[in-house]
């Protein structure tokens, strides 16, 4: 049988797409409304846009499943002008990571399968 063919990707988004080690005190404080005065102080890791850019040329979905609320996500990613297909963040999800929901969520989202899925 044929392996199943990747329909989409799914990261984390602090410290795995993006360096935000800076911003992590303002995170475990909950100081959202201060993170966009520091943005500048994060980065993207490297070889994460080559990555992004190789999976959508093969027509592989970006989706990002991530324990912080959705307008610092959303802030993140336009900083950096990094664009992705869907977003489960922090308020879209009864239990949050390490537990599956978020990804059940990207999954039926896509109509994909684990196997379908990295």
């Amino acid at each position: 049988m044929a392996p199943a063919k990747i329909k989409v990707l799914v990261l984390d988004l602090d410290d795995t797409l993006l360096d935000t080690k800076a911003l992590a005190l303002m995170r475990d404080a909950a100081q959202w409304r201060d993170v966009p005065n520091h943005l500048n102080r994060c980065r993207v890791h490297e070889g994460v846009l080559g990555v992004l850019n190789t999976a959508r040329s093969s027509g592989i979905k970006i989706a990002i499943f991530t324990n912080s609320p959705s307008n610092y996500v959303q802030a993140l990613l336009k900083h950096f002008d990094i664009s992705v297909d869907f977003v489960v963040a922090y308020h879209d999800v009864q239990q949050h990571k390490p537990a599956a929901e978020g990804v059940q969520k990207i999954l039926d989202y896509f109509s994909a399968s684990a196997s379908e899925a990295l």
